[in-house]
């Protein structure tokens, strides 16, 4: 499942990708990506709190050429 990040337009994987979500926010769901998100760590739309969501552990396996032989890459 993707969303697009509303300030910049990157799409962002949300099992995967590392990303700043208001848990207030539902329709539509606020997710900010990890370059643009609001500097005082609050929702733009409601003033929640934003939670980080950290990068899977596949994906930095991925990147990783050291880990990617393990993923048989």
């Amino acid at each position: 499942m993707s969303e697009r990040c509303p300030e910049c337009g990157n799409e962002l994987d949300l099992e995967h990708d590392e990303y700043y979500r208001c848990d207030v926010c539902d329709e539509p769901q606020a997710i900010f990506c990890h370059s643009c998100y609001p500097r005082n760590e609050r929702c733009p739309r409601c003033g929640g709190d934003l939670h980080f969501h950290e990068e899977s552990i596949t994906k930095k396996a991925f990147f990783n050429p050291a880990t990617r032989g393990l993923l048989g890459f």
